[in-house]
């Protein structure tokens, strides 16, 4: 009978032990184009003031050892906000194309919690004109020169200078009859 009891406590210790800290998703897979600006909500409870930061690698999970660049090293922005009751928004503006892993840590230093999340963060490249589209909202249109019109604006012009050049002649000689 004792021994029941020592199971149950032991049973009893470990699932409080194991639910004193979830985090939901504990992973996360994020496609997304350089430049854009993807948010994702991350849950942890308890609710409490957590610190947050983040590490990341080039293509590789799970070895913390490899984790060993900034967000600014991959010229990533990130901006963490606290939703309500565990909720946070976690907001991600990559500035290079590449494959990216990364863990964004959330710890408290007065109860010595730490958890994370592993992100999987897939950023296609976007050229000039796709980049402004991003950044503005507008579309740069390509506008295809007619040749014609050129053609015609060239002539015109040295049609113009043949009759200024002319015009001047007949002025000049006809200053020349009068003297």
């Amino acid at each position: 009978m004792k021994k029941l009891i020592y199971i149950i406590i032991i049973i009893f210790l470990c699932a409080n032990i194991s639910s004193a800290i979830k985090i939901s998703p504990t992973q996360t897979q994020i496609e997304m184009n350089q430049y854009e600006t993807n948010c994702t909500n991350i849950w942890v409870l308890p609710h409490e003031n957590f610190t947050i930061t983040s590490k990341w690698s080039v293509n590789g999970m799970g070895d913390l050892s490899k984790y060993n660049l900034t967000k600014e090293k991959i010229r990533l922005e990130i901006t963490y906000k606290y939703i309500s009751d565990g909720l946070y928004e976690i907001c991600l503006t990559p500035n290079k194309a590449g494959n990216f892993s990364g863990i964004i840590y959330f710890y408290s230093e007065k109860t010595l919690v730490e958890i994370g999340s592993w992100i999987d963060l897939r950023i296609k490249g976007v050229g000039t004109i796709e980049r402004i589209s991003i950044i503005t909202g507008n579309t740069i249109k390509n506008y295809h020169i007619n040749t014609t019109n050129v053609w015609l604006a060239i002539v015109l012009v040295l049609l113009f200078i043949i009759l200024l050049i002319l015009i001047l002649r007949i002025r000049k000689s006809l200053k020349n009859k009068h003297s």
